[in-house]
C-alpha cells in the first residue's frame, strides 16, 4: 500500500474519512433503494417495506463494525418525492453518515433543504459535483450548509489519471467556492476496463491534492451479463476489482446493494488489515488499535465464523 506525506483526514458524523496509511479503517459506502431494490414497491412515491430496509441496514452496519470497518449509507432515489421519504426514515433508523444519491439535481435538492431544517447537516454527504454542475445547484448547497460532496473526476475528452487531475484542479476551488469543505475525491469507474486507470487515478490524486480519494467500483459489475460460474467464484470476482483500488490507497468505496454486505465486506476488511500491518512494518508511524479490521477480520477466520457467514444455498466457503 502507499503511504501519503500530506494525507487530509476529516470527520462526517461518526466516520474519519482519510486513512493515515491505514491507521483508519475504509468507509464502505453501501446503497439502498435503488432502481432494482426489491423492497421498494413504488419508486415514484416512495413506497418501501421499512421492516426490511431497518433489518438490512442493521447488518450492513453490523457486518461493518464487527470487521472493523466504516458503514456509510447510500440512499438512492428516482424521485425527490421518493428521496424525501427514504432520508427521513434513514436518519431515524441509523446513525451512519448518509449519501444523498440521485441522477439529476431536482431529485437530490429537495432533501438537501430538509437534512437542513432538522439540522442533520453534519451527517450528510451530496452525490455529487461534477464539472456540469450548475451555479444553482452549488448556492443551494452552501446556503443549506452542505459540507461534504463527492467530486466527480470526470473528463470526457481524457480519461487518463492526468486527464482526471486536471478537472479536479478546477472543480476543488470552484466547490470550496460554495462551502464544500469535505470533498470526497471521485476517480469515475464506467466498467471493467477503466478501474484499472481509476485505480491508477486514486494514487495520483491523493498525491496531488490528499484528500480522501475513492470511486464506485461497483460500476464495473453492472456491465457483467450473466454469470456462468459458482456464486463463490463471483465473490472472489468482486474481490479481486475492489481490493485493486484498495491496494491503489482508496478511503472509501461503493461496494454496491447493502444486501452484498456479508460477501463483501470481510475481504475488504482483510485487505484492509494486511495494508495497514505492512506500512507500519515498512517504517510508517500507522497506529494499529485492537479494533481495527486486521485484529478483526483475523479473530473471525480463526473463529470459524467465516465459512457461516458466506454460506447460502447450500454452498460452502
Amino acid at each position: 500500500m502507499f503511504y501519503f506525506e500530506n494525507e487530509k483526514t476529516f470527520k462526517v458524523g461518526n466516520v474519519i474519512f482519510g486513512r493515515k496509511g491505514g491507521e483508519n479503517s475504509i468507509a464502505v459506502l453501501g446503497t439502498i433503494f435503488h432502481k432494482d431494490d426489491k423492497i421498494v414497491s413504488n419508486h415514484k412515491t416512495g413506497e418501501f417495506d421499512r421492516e426490511k430496509a431497518k433489518k438490512a441496514i442493521e447488518q450492513h452496519e453490523e457486518i461493518a463494525k464487527d470487521f472493523g470497518l466504516q458503514p456509510v449509507l447510500d440512499v438512492h432515489a428516482q424521485t425527490a418525492e421518493a428521496m424525501l421519504k427514504y432520508i427521513e426514515f434513514a436518519l431515524d433508523v441509523t446513525d451512519e453518515p448518509i449519501i444523498i444519491d440521485g441522477t439529476v439535481p431536482e431529485i437530490r435538492l429537495p432533501a438537501v433543504r430538509y437534512v437542513n431544517e432538522v439540522g442533520a447537516n453534519d451527517r450528510i454527504i451530496y452525490d455529487a459535483i461534477s464539472p456540469e454542475s450548475k451555479e444553482s445547484e452549488l448556492e443551494e448547497l452552501k446556503n443549506n450548509k452542505i459540507e461534504c460532496a463527492f467530486l466527480l473526476a470526470l473528463n470526457p475528452s481524457d480519461a487518463t489519471p492526468t486527464g482526471r487531475i486536471m478537472i479536479l484542479k478546477e472543480l476543488l476551488p470552484r466547490a470550496e467556492k460554495f462551502g464544500i469543505t469535505k470533498p470526497l475525491l471521485d476517480t469515475i469507474v464506467f466498467d471493467p476496463p477503466s478501474l484499472g486507470l481509476a485505480a491508477k487515478a486514486i494514487e495520483l490524486v491523493k498525491k496531488e491534492f490528499g484528500w480522501p480519494t475513492g470511486n464506485g467500483a461497483v460500476n464495473a459489475i453492472e456491465f457483467i451479463g450473466s454469470w456462468p460460474y459458482s456464486k463463490p467464484a463471483f465473490i472472489g470476482f468482486v474481490t479481486a476489482l475492489y481490493s485493486v483500488n484498495q491496494v491503489m490507497g482508496a478511503d472509501w468505496l461503493f461496494y454496491g446493494e447493502i444486501y452484498s454486505a456479508k460477501y463483501v465486506i470481510p475481504a475488504l476488511a482483510i485487505v484492509d488489515g494486511i495494508l495497514a500491518y505492512t506500512n507500519k512494518l515498512s517504517g510508517y508511524p500507522v497506529s494499529i488499535s485492537r479494533d481495527h479490521a486486521l485484529y478483526k477480520a483475523m479473530r473471525v477466520i480463526r473463529s470459524g465464523d467465516l465459512k457461516e457467514i458466506m454460506r447460502e444455498d447450500g454452498e460452502t466457503a
